[in-house]
């Protein structure tokens, strides 16, 4: 725990001291990340958020595409689809924010119904099933850029009664981040 907390405060404080002289109050932001998760639930995604920043806060539409793997076999998919609103810190060539919205997740669960194959590499057989369910998602991550392009790290979370994950990533940030 203490680790965590550790590592979100060091991508949240990256830029604390080096603010930004051309981050006025009616500049305007707006940006594209594509990344990939690794999450705590052996699951793997890919994510892509588009990002506005006003002044001091950033708003974030936000879409996960969660495969967890059993064995590297299919088990489950999950969609999240989130919007996120929060506060965003700036350097000449950092942006790191911390951001909290609501997510809807559109699940298919898979239930192992049999297997086939070898006991020692089995292949198996799911029959699935779709959930739907609301929960809330949290986003902290820092960018570093120059000009157009970036590249960044984040941690994310979304907290609901079914599934909760937390996970960290990569991504590649295009737009105008200054």
């Amino acid at each position: 725990m203490k680790k965590t907390i550790a590592v979100l405060s060091i991508l949240f404080y990256t830029s604390t001291f080096a603010q930004d002289k051309k981050d006025t109050i009616n500049s305007m932001s707006i940006w594209l990340n594509g990344g990939i998760i690794f999450a705590t639930d052996s699951s793997l995604s890919y994510k892509i958020d588009l990002d506005f920043k006003e002044s001091k806060f950033v708003y974030t539409l936000s879409f996960h595409d969660h495969t967890q793997l059993v064995f590297f076999d299919y088990a489950e998919r999950r969609l999240y689809y989130s919007f996120l609103f929060g506060y965003i810190n700036s350097s000449d060539y950092n942006k790191s924010s911390i951001s909290v919205g609501f997510s809807d997740a559109k699940v298919v669960y898979g239930d192992i119904i049999g297997q086939t194959g070898s006991s020692f590499w089995p292949t198996y057989i799911y029959h699935y099933r779709p959930v739907n369910y609301f929960g809330m998602a949290l986003k902290v991550q820092t960018i570093f850029y120059y000009k157009f392009i970036g590249i960044g790290l984040s941690v994310e979370a979304n907290i609901n009664k079914r599934r909760s994950f937390i996970g960290a990533g990569i991504n590649i940030s295009i737009g105008k981040i200054s």
